[in-house]
């Protein structure tokens, strides 16, 4: 019992800190306010209208706050939970597989400490919850075929049933399971098989509304296929900030998984984990170079605990004498990886920013010019539910004739632009380039203006206000 009450105890360490104190951003608004819908139909709508994943994660989330747990921050406690939970799984069936302790350790550690996964883990965001799924459902379905029982079977539909109706990406697991089912041909296949099928069934009642959300298109963002992008993936889930060692880091992992893929392919339970691990990506990448612009990191994350335990099974590989230095200095990679982008990057405090401008005389009838990249996730959403009574803003790029007496700017030195526009009341604060964990990129200027002034930005303004008062 030891191995999994340290890697749950270090997958919730690392997470903490973040998820009781860093303000929400725009995609966890986002999640907070379909949570605070009053009623299970009323999420259940807002989920298929607005997002682009299953229901699972927000029923899961409403249910708890209907229970009692009013304060969004405490709900990310069940990501916590989820992906200390995904880690101590992986650390299981990396020592069963592996049979190596230290290498089982590396393999918890990835999934509790590598960047992509920590950075999901403290969210009020389905994520966690579809990696758990993710590595339950390959070591059931690995039980259920080589010492198939009765609760495995189970278990294995309910696995399915979750993690389908969690996030869609959760299918190209599945079907990596199936290939290695039918194509490994384990003591048994018709029992597995059927589970699958049982939980992807009840799935299947949520069909319609992935047919409407489809055509949000809400994943066009990300573009042309980049197959650079996908080379990186197994590296960059795990250590992808910027740097010369991360990058090392990134490719010591890349050459681990290709290594490991080969060694492992050698036992029937090890080609589950490489067929698991890989298949998803070039699932999702050929889809990607047919047109569907779908591959990103956070969604390739149900690959994560495969590609862990990989990484774990090339250390393992190691000539004997090698083996537990080479875990050890592993493991001391991750945790200093993680512990140096936690001390260096960060998010932008957006609770205390809504306050700044409430202090300055903000009301609901007053419009703000946002002028900052991604400025609806960045800004204009965590704005909106930190500010007093959570109004919805809204914005359009230019409103003719339009001026304002509040803006939020991004700037890399405000000195010249406070000088230039009649301020009459600003606070600075550190911005950063990414709306989870980033760079700092200069500072964002909360500024009252003596005067209503035109400039150039999005116009932010409550939903059913008039945009120029």
């Amino acid at each position: 019992m030891g191995l999994p009450l340290v890697v749950a105890a270090v997958a919730a360490a690392a997470a903490l800190p973040g998820a009781t104190g860093h303000a929400l951003y725009g995609d966890e608004v986002a999640s907070a306010r379909i949570v605070s819908e009053p009623s299970l139909g009323r999420v259940l709508t807002h989920v298929r209208r607005t997002e682009s994943t299953p229901p699972a994660w927000y029923v899961a989330a409403w249910t708890v706050r209907e229970g009692g747990v009013g304060e969004m921050k405490a709900l990310r406690l069940l990501s916590v939970a989820f992906a200390a939970g995904a880690a101590v799984l992986t650390a299981v069936w990396a020592r069963r597989l592996l049979r190596n302790q230290l290498a089982a350790g590396l393999a918890g550690a990835l999934v509790a400490l590598g960047s992509v996964p920590l950075e999901y883990a403290e969210q009020l965001r389905s994520y966690a919850l579809v990696v758990l799924a993710s590595v339950a459902f390959g070591m059931l379905l690995v039980e259920e075929a080589l010492r198939p029982r009765r609760w495995r079977w189970l278990g294995l539909a309910a696995a399915v049933w979750v993690g389908a109706l969690t996030h869609y990406f959760f299918l190209f697991v599945v079907g990596a399971g199936l290939a290695w089912l039918w194509t490994a041909r384990p003591r048994a296949v018709a029992r597995p098989t059927l589970a699958i099928g049982a939980g992807l069934l009840a799935f299947a009642p949520w069909l319609p509304a992935f047919h409407e959300q489809q055509a949000h298109g809400r994943y066009r963002w990300i573009g042309g296929l980049d197959p650079l992008a996908v080379a990186r993936l197994p590296g960059e889930l795990f250590f992808g900030p910027d740097g010369l060692l991360y990058g090392l880091a990134r490719l010591a992992v890349t050459l681990a998984v290709a290594g490991a893929a080969v060694a492992l392919w050698r036992q029937r339970e090890g080609r589950a984990v490489v067929f698991l691990g890989l298949l998803p990506i070039a699932a999702a990448a050929a889809l990607w170079a047919a047109g569907a612009p779908i591959f990103n990191e956070r969604n390739m994350l149900p690959v994560a605990p495969f590609l862990a335990i990989l990484v774990a099974a090339a250390v393992a590989e190691l000539p004997k004498h090698w083996r537990s230095l080479g875990a050890a200095t592993a493991i001391a990679v991750t945790v200093a990886g993680a512990a140096y982008a936690q001390a260096t990057l960060g998010r932008v405090r957006y609770d205390a920013v809504a306050e700044a401008i409430t202090h300055s005389g903000w009301t609901r009838r007053d419009a703000v010019v946002i002028a900052a990249p991604n400025a609806t996730i960045q800004i204009g959403a965590p704005l909106g539910w930190y500010l007093p009574g959570r109004p919805e803003l809204v914005w359009r790029r230019s409103v003719r004739g339009c001026a304002a007496r509040f803006a939020i700017v991004q700037l890399g030195d405000p000195r010249g632009w406070l000088a230039r526009y009649p301020v009459g009341r600003a606070r600075v604060f550190t911005y950063y380039d990414h709306p989870i964990l980033g760079r700092r990129r200069g500072k964002i200027v909360v500024a009252r203006f003596s005067r209503p002034t035109r400039l150039p930005g999005a116009l932010f303004y409550v939903r059913g206000r008039a945009p120029c008062p």
